[in-house]
C-alpha cells in the first residue's frame, strides 16, 4: 500500500511538472540545435544552418506571414541564438544578415522587440566586425512612415530605433564612423520626394542629439545635400528666365532670373505637390510633347510650324516653372526642419541670458562647414542662412563670422583649392563680408 501511494504521488508530481519540463526541454533543444548547426558549418554541412537562417528571414512586404505569426515563430529562437552569440563570427554572415535585416523592429509586441534588440546589441558587442552591417540595417528605418500604412506605427518604430542606436553608440565608442557612413550611404537622392527627405533629416537630427561626436561629419553630408537642392532651384529659375526670353510674350512675364529679390517664396502661392518626384514626371511629359510636336510638324505647313514652335516654347516655360516650384517647396521643407532643430539648440541660459557652451560648439561646426561647403559653391542662395541665423544669436558669433571672412580674403594659404577656386572663394568671402 505504501509503495502504491508513492507511485501515485510520483505520477501526480510528474503530471504537474509536464508543462514546465516541456518548455525547458524545448529551450534546451533549440539551443543544442543552434549549436550543432553552427558547428556543422565548419564541417561543410549547411543543411541545419540553412533552416536556422530561414527562421529569421522576414519582410513585411515580401512575405505573407503575419507579424503576429512571425513573433510567435521567432521568439523561442532568440534565446537559442543568444546562448551561442560568441560563435557568430564572419563565417555566419548569412545568419547575422538575416537577424539584422529582418523587419523585427516593426513587430507589434514590445516585449519581443526588447528581446530582439538585446540580441542585436549582444552580437555587435561580441563581434564589432558586424557594426557596419548593423548600422546599415538600422538606418534604413529612418524613412519608415512614408507609406500611409506605416504612419500609425512610425513613432513607436522610431523610438525603438533610436533607443537601440544610442545603446550601440554608447557601448561601442568606435562605431561613430560606421554610423556616419551608413547615414551617408542611405541619404535619399536630391530627386526623392519632400516627405522622404524631411523624415530622413528628422531622424538624422534626432541621432545627433545623443551622438554629438558625429555632428561635424553628418552635418557636412546634410549641408551638401541641401546645397544640391539649393543650386537646382537657382538653375531652374535661370532656365525659366532663358525660356521667357525666347518667348514672344517674355515682356509680359515676371523676371525670375538673378534680379529676382523675392526668391523662392513667390512659388508658395501656387499649389504644388511637394511629395512628387522632380525629374521622372517631367521627363515623361517632355518626351510625350516632343513626340506630339514631331507628328504635328510633319503635317503642318511652315506657318503652322512657327505657331507650333511658339506653343512649344510656352509649354516648356510652364514645365520649368512647375518643376522649380516643386523643388523650391522641397527646399523650404528641408530648411524649415533644420531651422527648427537649430532653434531648439540655441536657446540662451535662463539665468545668465548667455548662449551655452554647446551652442558655441554647434556654431563653430556650422562656421567650419560654411567655409568648406557653402563658400566655394557657386549659385548658393539659401543654404548660408543657417550660419546667418546662428550668427544673430550672439555678438561673439557675428565677430567670429566676420573674422573668418576676413581671413579668407587676406590669407590665400587657408584655401586648399588651387588657382581659380582660390580666387572664387576670396570673392565670395568679400561679398558676404560687404553684405553682412
Amino acid at each position: 500500500r505504501k509503495q502504491k501511494a508513492v507511485v501515485e504521488d510520483g505520477s501526480s508530481t510528474a503530471a504537474t511538472a509536464t508543462q514546465p519540463d516541456t518548455v525547458i526541454n524545448k529551450a534546451v533543444f533549440l539551443r543544442k540545435f543552434t549549436e550543432n548547426a553552427l558547428l556543422q558549418v565548419k564541417e561543410g554541412n549547411h543543411e541545419e544552418y540553412s533552416k536556422l537562417v530561414k527562421v529569421f528571414l522576414y519582410s513585411q512586404r515580401e512575405t505573407s506571414t503575419s507579424p503576429e505569426q512571425y513573433v510567435q515563430d521567432v521568439t523561442p529562437w532568440i534565446s537559442a541564438v543568444s546562448a551561442n552569440v560568441s560563435a557568430l563570427d564572419i563565417s555566419y554572415r548569412e545568419l547575422v544578415g538575416a537577424i539584422l535585416f529582418s523587419d523585427w523592429i516593426a513587430a507589434p509586441d514590445d516585449n519581443f522587440v526588447h528581446r530582439y534588440s538585446t540580441l542585436v546589441l549582444e552580437i555587435v558587442s561580441a563581434h564589432p566586425a558586424w557594426v557596419p552591417q548593423a548600422m546599415a540595417s538600422l538606418v534604413r528605418w529612418f524613412i519608415y512612415g512614408v507609406q500611409a500604412t506605416e504612419v500609425a506605427l512610425a513613432p513607436a518604430v522610431h523610438d525603438r530605433l533610436h533607443a537601440l542606436l544610442e545603446q550601440v553608440y554608447r557601448a561601442i565608442p568606435t562605431c561613430g564612423a560606421n554610423m556616419a557612413a551608413a547615414i551617408t550611404d542611405a541619404y535619399p537622392f536630391r530627386t526623392a520626394k519632400a516627405n522622404v527627405q524631411v523624415l530622413f533629416l528628422q531622424n538624422i537630427l534626432r541621432t545627433l542629439d545623443y551622438a554629438i561626436g558625429l555632428r561635424r561629419e553628418v552635418l557636412r553630408t546634410v549641408l551638401n545635400r541641401i546645397i544640391q537642392v539649393d543650386v537646382e532651384v537657382q538653375v531652374g529659375i535661370e532656365d525659366r528666365g532663358s525660356a521667357a526670353a525666347d518667348n514672344d510674350e517674355s515682356d509680359n512675364e515676371p523676371n525670375f532670373g538673378a534680379a529676382d529679390e523675392e526668391g523662392i517664396f513667390e512659388f508658395e502661392e501656387d499649389e504644388a505637390a511637394p511629395g512628387d518626384s522632380d525629374s521622372e514626371d517631367e521627363d515623361e511629359d517632355e518626351n510625350e510633347d516632343e513626340e506630339e510636336s514631331d507628328v504635328d510638324n510633319d503635317d503642318d505647313d511652315d506657318s503652322d510650324s512657327d505657331s507650333g514652335s511658339d506653343i512649344s516654347n510656352t509649354s516648356k516655360l510652364g514645365k520649368i516653372k512647375f518643376c522649380a516650384k516643386r523643388v523650391a517647396a522641397k527646399l523650404d521643407a528641408i530648411m524649415s526642419t533644420l531651422f527648427t532643430w537649430l532653434e531648439q539648440h540655441s536657446q540662451p541660459d535662463e539665468l545668465t541670458l548667455e548662449m551655452p557652451e554647446s551652442t558655441g560648439e554647434l556654431f563653430m561646426v556650422f562656421l567650419d562647414l560654411f567655409s568648406s561647403v557653402v563658400l566655394p559653391t557657386f549659385k548658393s542662395r539659401y543654404t548660408q542662412f543657417f550660419v546667418f541665423y546662428l550668427s544673430s544669436k550672439s555678438p561673439q558669433f557675428s565677430d567670429l563670422f566676420l573674422g573668418t571672412m576676413m581671413g579668407s580674403i587676406g590669407d590665400p594659404i587657408r584655401s586648399n583649392a588651387p588657382g581659380q577656386a582660390t580666387s572664387l572663394t576670396k570673392v565670395a568671402a568679400a561679398s558676404y563680408l560687404s553684405s553682412f
